[in-house]
């Protein structure tokens, strides 16, 4: 019987379906893709909270429907959960009250500004307080009399609005201001210095402002009620940063930039944000969206530094260190960083010369000081190292890291004595931390305190008990007590966890040397000329070994490589 032959309609239209069916699912999985595979790249929020409700609602108000006042008492709830805005509102209507009869008869500006600044800096006390990190919280000004630049600055224009002047606010880099616009130009009232009147060429010139920023009017340029607003957001995002609360700075950041895209500092703090989830691409875009709004900025430079070193990419993170340092020599972080850079590089002296320069401007900086001793540490001059890391532990008393790297160099020093304090000092200060540990049963050991050093080890391994290294100290512990059994298990776990330490194989093989079990010895010696065919020891003794069990043949050529070897050193 012969088979049946398909019909050549039918499998043409079966070709057909199929290839309708293969299209149908590629174009279903190029939409699966683009829909879902963003996501995988995107930072995990870390607990993201939402915007309160109030607030959300009086920023979507128009522009008309806003002000300054209400606007900033509305934005210290969310820190301030009862702060009483009718309250408030009333003390700003009576501070209008007892300044407006003054001002009724004045009509030059210059007259104006210096009775309000009179009125508010002078009867009313205000003070500017740079470190205050609440000074941007308009009731927060108002009770304590201190505010920073952003918190003055709304107190100020409450007041103006409420006056009928024509007063708004103006960023700077990281900073804001008060201006007056009048029929014949502006004032700019700087708040940082109760009220005086500044030209923008002052802060053109102190800030460093280019010339690119200022005609794309990312700076000097007088900002609506919102956008001011979203300065007191940014300013709050920095707030939340400071706490920690991260999740609260990058909600605020995202809201800022929502009413003004070109809020720098607002970009910078994301930045900072998507750096610590460790999404370093989100952050790099971000650092260099402020370089492209203001190229002098050097904040970003360096965040744009700190990014690419965390990405491991070393020229261009030093490329920004260098812009950073060509905008101004003071720049203590740029200098911190290039410093990490060279000392990564095994570059010591060049990063001593970078961690000098940072201590030339912040000399209080522990970290700086720890930096600069390791590098001295890695050059072993030892006593310059000691003299930083005694500076670092004096600023910071809870340094471990500097007790224990300090003891480090006094143990090269051979003082052991010393290095078995500052151990301690270390353990004391960290006591799950299984290296602070071994550097005392180091010590102990040089000082032939065998015990102790066992002990140490011991305490240690129950914190790290697959480290190689801490078997192989031990095992060595053991072998200086004659417990050659004990020896020969620490060694042995150190080589399955480091199969290419050669020094535990040689030792072991001398452990069952002492125990007579030369066959196992041959093996352990055999694997270290195996890894290190120039070892004349284990040559040594592995002829001896065949010696002991009865091969003088195999014994004298081993005999006769060591002597070669030993010849030609």
């Amino acid at each position: 019987m012969k088979p049946e032959l398909e019909h050549p309609d039918r499998h043409t239209r079966t070709m057909k379906k199929q290839a309708l069916i293969a299209f149908i699912l590629m174009l279903l999985v190029i939409v699966i893709l683009l829909v879902f595979l963003p996501a995988l790249f995107k930072p995990p929020p870390q607990r993201l909270r939402p915007i309160p409700a109030h607030e959300k609602r009086y920023l979507s108000l128009p522009e008309e429907h806003i002000t300054v006042a209400e606007g900033s008492l509305i934005l210290s709830r969310d820190v301030y959960p009862t702060v009483d805005i009718s309250h408030y509102l009333a003390r700003i209507d009576r501070m209008v009250k007892e300044v407006e009869p003054e001002l009724q008869e004045l009509t030059r500006p210059f007259e104006i500004i210096r009775t309000l600044n009179d009125y508010l800096f002078t009867r009313q006390g205000i003070i500017f307080n740079p470190s205050d990190e609440e000074g941007c919280f308009l009731h927060r000004v108002l009770d304590t009399k201190t505010g920073n630049c952003c918190g003055i600055t709304a107190l100020y224009l409450a007041l103006g609005e409420r006056l009928g002047l024509p007063l708004t606010a103006v960023d700077g880099r990281n900073h804001v201001f008060v201006r007056y616009r009048g029929n014949d130009g502006h004032m700019n009232i700087e708040m940082t210095q109760n009220g005086r009147i500044l030209p923008d060429k002052f802060y053109i010139q102190y800030f460093s402002l280019p010339e690119s920023a200022l005609q794309n009017r990312v700076y000097l340029r007088s900002l609506s009620k919102k956008e001011f607003l979203s300065c007191i957001l940014a300013t709050r995002s920095s707030y939340y940063l400071g706490r920690g609360e991260w999740h609260k700075s990058f909600r605020d950041c995202n809201r800022a930039l929502s009413l003004q895209p070109d809020r720098v500092i607002a970009l910078l703090t994301r930045g900072e944000y998507y750096l610590r989830m460790g999404a370093v691409k989100w952050a790099l875009d971000d650092f260099s969206s402020v370089l492209q709004l203001d190229e002098n900025n050097d904040g970003a430079y360096c965040a744009r530094g700190r990014a690419r070193l965390k990405e491991g990419y070393l020229d261009r993170a030093l490329e920004d260190f260098n812009s950073a340092l060509s905008l101004g020599e003071d720049n203590a972080e740029a200098w911190c960083c290039q410093g990490l850079i060279h000392y990564e590089r095994g570059n010591y002296n060049d990063a001593v010369q970078a961690f000098s320069m940072t201590l030339k401007f912040r000399s209080e900086d522990s970290d700086a000081w720890y930096n600069r001793a390791m590098s001295f540490n890695r050059l072993g001059d030892y006593d310059r190292a000691i003299d930083d890391f005694t500076k670092a532990v004096n600023l910071d008393p809870g340094m471990a890291k500097g007790y224990y790297s300090r003891g480090k160099a006094y143990y090269k020093k051979k003082e052991f004595d010393q290095a078995i304090l500052d151990h301690s000092r270390a353990v004391s200060l960290a006591p799950g931390v299984a290296e602070f540990r071994s550097g005392r049963a180091d010590a102990y050991f040089k000082k032939g305190m065998l015990k102790h050093s066992l002990e140490e080890y011991g305490r240690a391994l129950k914190l790290e008990p697959h480290h190689s290294a801490l078997f192989y100290s031990r095992g060595n512990v053991y072998y200086d007590l004659g417990d050659y059994r004990n020896a020969i298990m620490d060694y042995t776990w150190t080589v399955k966890y480091d199969p290419s330490n050669i020094k535990a194989y040689y030792n072991r093989g001398l452990c069952f040397v002492h125990l007579s079990r030369f066959d196992k010895a041959i093996k352990d010696f055999s694997r270290v000329v195996h890894i290190n065919p120039g070892d004349a020891m284990a040559y040594k003794n592995r002829g001896m070994c065949f010696h002991r069990l009865g091969r003088p043949d195999r014994a004298r050529q081993d005999l006769e490589a060591a002597n070669r070897l030993q010849a030609g050193r």
